[in-house]
């Protein structure tokens, strides 16, 4: 998704708009030591009630209550037309514009 679908022409203009990207790398340590991977997984149980990945979840960020989830599903190809639609739903149910 960083990679591909991000900075894709179809999303980057509503990602640059509309969204301040915060990450919490859960899936893996990488550099994280035993203690910052627990905090960064006790964090996405609280902030997103699941520790299932990959995960998005928006989240207003004057009253830090969730928008929407977006859970990542089907294959590659399917990937930048679903992001599009749930940036466009999250958007539209913000009162953005």
């Amino acid at each position: 998704m960083e990679g591909d679908v991000f900075p894709s022409p179809a999303v980057a203009a509503l990602m640059k708009q509309f969204v301040v990207e915060s990450r919490q790398h859960t899936d893996t340590k990488n550099t994280l030591t035993d203690e910052q991977f627990a905090t960064n997984r006790q964090y996405q149980a609280d902030i997103a009630g699941s520790k299932a990945n990959p995960l998005f979840v928006m989240v207003d960020p004057k009253s830090g209550k969730e928008i929407d989830r977006f859970k990542l599903s089907g294959g590659f190809t399917e990937w930048e037309g679903k992001w599009k639609t749930f940036l466009e739903r999250v958007v539209k149910t913000s009162g953005r514009r």
